[in-house]
C-alpha cells in the first residue's frame, strides 16, 4: 500500500496477478498576462507538471471590446484551433502522438491585436485533457487565468486587408459582406472595416471594398 505516491509507473502483485499502474501529476495550464500593451501582444499558454499528457482541448476567452484574436503558433506541437472574435472565444485542441508532454513548457501562444484601452481577462478553461497511454486516462488540470491591460491602443489596422492574408485584392470585398452576413468562417477582421469612412461597419462597407478593388469611379478612397 502507497499513501500519495509520486508520479510513475508501478508494478503490483496480488493473489498471483501482476498489475501495472500509472499515476500522473496534475498539471497546471496557465495563460499570461501583459500591463502595458498599445498594438500586437503576443501571450504564452504555458503547463507544468506534466506528466505523459497526449491530447488537450482548450477554450480561452476574452473581451472584444478591448481585442482581437489575430492568430495561434506554435513550434513544438501542431495545434489545431477556431477564433470565434464576436464571441470572444478561441478554441485549441492537440493531439501530441505517440509523444508525450512531460515536465514545464509552452504549449501555444495566442497574438492579440489591441483595439481600444481596458483591461480584459483572459479565461482558460481545460475541456479535456488525455494521457498518451495505449488506452488514455482522462486528466483534471488547474488552471491560472491572465488578463491584457490596454493603455494605448491603435486600433485595426487601416489598410483594407480584413481577411488578414497580408495582401488587399480583390478577396477582401466578399470576406467584409460575408462578415456583415455573419457567416460561419468569416467571423474576424484583421483590418478597420468600416472602409467608406462613415464612422460605421455595415452593410455598405462590403460592396464598396469591392468597388475600390475594381477601380470604380466614386470608390477611390479607403477610409
Amino acid at each position: 500500500f502507497m499513501k500519495n505516491p509520486a508520479a510513475g509507473t508501478y508494478n503490483f502483485t496480488a493473489e498471483n496477478v501482476n498489475a501495472t499502474v500509472t499515476i500522473t501529476e496534475t498539471p497546471t495550464v496557465s495563460i499570461g498576462s501583459d500591463d502595458n500593451v498599445s498594438n500586437n501582444v503576443i501571450v504564452p499558454i504555458n503547463i507544468t507538471g506534466a506528466s505523459n499528457i497526449g491530447a488537450m482541448d482548450i477554450n480561452i476567452t476574452y473581451d472584444t471590446t478591448n481585442l482581437t484574436a489575430m492568430s495561434v503558433g506554435n513550434e513544438t506541437i501542431n495545434v489545431t484551433y477556431n477564433i470565434d472574435d464576436a464571441a470572444g472565444r478561441i478554441n485549441v485542441s492537440f493531439a501530441n502522438y505517440p509523444s508525450t508532454l512531460n515536465g514545464d513548457g509552452m504549449l501555444f501562444n495566442v497574438t492579440f491585436h489591441a483595439d481600444a484601452v481596458g483591461n480584459s481577462t483572459l479565461d482558460i478553461t481545460v475541456k479535456e485533457a488525455w494521457t498518451g497511454d495505449v488506452s488514455p486516462q482522462p486528466v483534471t488540470p488547474t488552471t491560472v487565468n491572465g488578463y491584457v491591460n490596454v493603455t494605448e491602443a491603435e486600433g485595426l489596422p487601416k489598410n483594407g486587408d480584413v481577411n488578414g492574408d497580408s495582401s488587399l485584392n480583390y478577396k477582401d470585398g466578399p470576406y467584409l459582406v460575408k462578415y456583415d452576413l455573419a457567416i460561419s468562417g468569416f467571423e474576424t477582421l484583421y483590418a478597420d472595416g468600416d472602409v467608406n469612412g462613415d464612422s460605421s461597419l455595415n452593410y455598405k462597407d462590403g460592396p464598396y471594398l469591392v468597388k475600390y478593388d475594381l477601380a470604380i469611379s466614386g470608390f477611390e478612397t479607403l477610409y
